[in-house]
């Protein structure tokens, strides 16, 4: 099984949703980039995302997060994930 580097969800945020991109890197430097998912840029949204997640990390890599800051969309997520 080949060793998981880095993890990462890009998050493309809007008023209504997150649309999110997970990746990973192996240690040979091959990335797998293939999965997309948008969830709603609310709690409940906030919720199913990380229940997605659990079924797709790695739990020995760290996991980050990128999004980019749209007005005050992206706060309550990012409070979300500080919490």
């Amino acid at each position: 099984m080949r060793k998981v580097v880095k993890q990462i969800v890009g998050i493309d945020v809007a008023q209504d949703e997150l649309v999110c991109c997970f990746g990973k890197m192996y240690e040979d430097f091959t990335l797998e980039l293939a999965i997309r998912h948008t969830f709603d840029n609310k709690q409940a949204g906030f919720a199913k995302l990380s229940g997605w997640l659990e079924k797709l990390v790695d739990k020995d890599t760290q996991l980050r997060f990128v999004m980019e800051a749209t007005g005050i969309y992206h706060q309550c997520f990012a409070y979300f994930l500080y919490e």
